[in-house]
């Protein structure tokens, strides 16, 4: 008789519990329906919004659902993301904004994304944001070679430009290592840009190692490739290959 009370308790709480599951997803469901009509459909959605009180729903999950019907308006994604760190105390992690900043470089809003690419680059390990950034890539069905090749770009030269050379070197690596033809996800001038950054650093043997890289994947050797090279010649004092260059 005990047991049978037991079954029966157990069998209602699972009912109990599956229809509160049930229940809060078509209530998530309508709520990312609800937000992503009202951003694409009206003019006046950051009033429309306050009366959602989001601030206790709009999780990191909720956020890229909603990024996933909006994206194909950058400029309304990005007003959304900052409205809601304002006004719905959103705090976006590291898959929001490595999202988010994806969205917005690809769509050629490269200034517009240097505050949230800071952030990211500042806050984050460099293989977070690699692993972090291929991921978005793999669940992408509309991935585009070309806009990942702008996004690796911006944040290898991120790196060069605060004199950060071995987290670029690392990005670069990671990037070769974790993807089938990791290499071509950079520039030449990414490339280049990388090589000046070892090179002002005196990092002579990480530079002629990246351009043994550059010649094995038929990178374009160019008149800066060849000005920087010469520089890194005359610093391990090899006169006749850094002429060589020089020529």
């Amino acid at each position: 008789m005990q047991r049978s009370k037991l079954l029966i308790k157990s069998l209602s709480n699972n009912t109990t519990n599956t229809t509160q599951n049930w229940r809060s997803q078509i209530k998530h469901t309508h709520l990312i329906s609800q937000i992503s009509s009202v951003l694409l459909q009206r003019h006046n959605w950051p009033s429309l919004l306050q009366t959602l009180n989001l601030k206790s729903n709009l999780t990191p999950s909720l956020f890229l659902q909603i990024l996933n019907t909006t994206e194909t308006q950058p400029q309304i994604s990005l007003d959304f993301f900052k409205w809601a760190i304002k006004n719905a105390a959103f705090q976006p992690d590291l898959t929001v904004q490595c999202r988010m900043a994806r969205l917005l470089i690809g769509s050629g809003f490269v200034n517009p994304s240097k505050p949230i690419l800071n952030s990211l680059l500042e806050n984050n390990p460099p293989a977070q944001i690699v692993q972090s950034l291929l991921m978005s890539y793999a669940k992408d069905v509309k991935y585009c070679s070309s806009e990942s090749l702008v996004v690796f770009d911006c944040v290898l030269g991120w790196y060069c430009e605060k004199g950060l050379c071995f987290q670029a070197l690392e990005v670069f690596n990671l990037t070769r290592d974790l993807t089938p033809g990791g290499s071509k996800l950079f520039s030449n001038r990414s490339y280049n840009t990388l090589l000046n950054a070892l090179q002002e650093n005196d990092e002579v043997k990480p530079g002629l190692c990246l351009y043994a890289v550059m010649i094995r994947h038929m990178v374009l050797i160019d008149g800066f490739t060849w000005r920087i090279l010469a520089k890194i010649f005359r610093k391990q004092q090899k006169v006749d290959a850094m002429l060589t260059f020089s020529e």
